[in-house]
C-alpha cells in the first residue's frame, strides 16, 4: 500500500493497520513496506476522509497481495492458483476428497507480527520431517513453483496454509505436532477438517476420544456435478 498526496495528516487510519505499519511523517500518514502485509484495512475500511491510500502495483506489492487482501477482491486473479488438490475449501465439482480420507487445513498467521514466507516453508519442512506430507496451499504453490519462495522467504504475509490428507485416526498426532511447531515460533493456526460426509462419524469418535469436539458444517452448492 501507498499514501497519495492528498493525505490531510488527520491520523484517523493508524489504529486500523492490522500490522502496525502506518506511521506519521512529516505530518502526513506514511507506510512501512516492510510491515505492510497488503491486507487492505485502509482502503476497504473507507477511514480516509480523502482516499488516500492506493495499491502499490510493484512486484513486491503484487507478491504479497493473494496471501494478504481479506476480501475476495484479488482471489480470483490471473496470479492466483486456485483449486489444490487438497483444497478443503473447493466448490469444484471434481471428487477431490478421497472416499476414505479426511483432508485438514492448518491456516497459519502471525497477529500483529507479521507472518513470513519462510515460516510457512520451516514449518511445512518440519512435518514433513515428522512424517506428515503437507501441501503448501494452491496460492504459495504457484509462487513456489515459479522458484521466488526463496527470495520472498523474508517478506510478511498476511495468512497461508498448509493442507495434509490423512486417515481420522491420525488427526491428533498431527493437530499435537503442528501446535508445537507454532508454540515454538510464536505463530497462531486455526484448523479445519473436511471430508465426505461418510466420514464424519468416524472422525468425531477420533476426536472425542481425543478429548476434542468437532462441529460439523454442511455445504451444498447450487449445480454441483454440473458440467464444466
Amino acid at each position: 500500500m501507498k499514501v497519495n498526496e492528498t493525505c490531510v495528516g488527520c491520523e484517523a487510519c493508524l489504529p486500523y493497520c492490522t500490522q502496525g505499519a502506518i506511521f506519521m511523517e512529516e505530518a502526513r500518514a506514511s507506510v512501512n513496506r516492510d510491515l505492510c502485509v497488503e491486507c487492505g484495512v485502509c482502503i476497504d475500511s473507507e477511514i480516509c476522509p480523502v482516499s488516500a491510500f492506493e495499491e502499490d502495483p510493484d512486484d513486491l506489492a503484487a507478491f504479497k497481495r493473494p496471501f494478504g487482501r481479506l476480501l475476495a477482491k484479488h482471489t480470483d486473479s490471473k496470479t492466483v492458483t486456485k483449486g489444490s488438490g487438497y483444497d478443503v475449501k473447493t466448490n469444484d465439482a471434481n471428487p477431490k476428497l478421497p472416499a476414505d480420507k479426511m483432508v485438514m487445513r492448518l491456516e497459519i498467521n502471525r497477529p500483529r507480527g507479521g507472518l513470513k514466507f519462510g515460516d510457512i516453508e520451516r514449518m511445512r519442512a518440519e512435518m514433513e520431517r515428522l512424517g506428515w506430507n503437507p501441501k503448501v496451499g494452491s496460492r504459495a504453490r504457484s509462487i513456489r513453483g515459479d522458484g521466488l519462495s526463496e527470495k520472498m522467504a523474508g517478506q510478511r504475509i498476511l495468512t497461508c496454509h498448509l493442507e495434509v490428507i490423512l486417515d481420522p485416526e491420525k488427526i491428533p498426532q498431527i493437530v499435537r505436532d503442528a501446535t508445537q511447531f507454532v508454540n515454538a515460533h510464536d505463530l497462531w493456526v486455526s484448523i479445519n477438517v473436511a471430508g465426505v460426509a461418510a466420514m464424519i462419524d468416524r472422525t468425531q469418535a477420533v476426536l472425542k476420544d481425543a478429548g476434542v469436539y468437532m462441529e460439523p458444517v454442511a455445504k451444498v452448492n447450487l449445480g454441483l456435478g454440473r458440467r464444466q
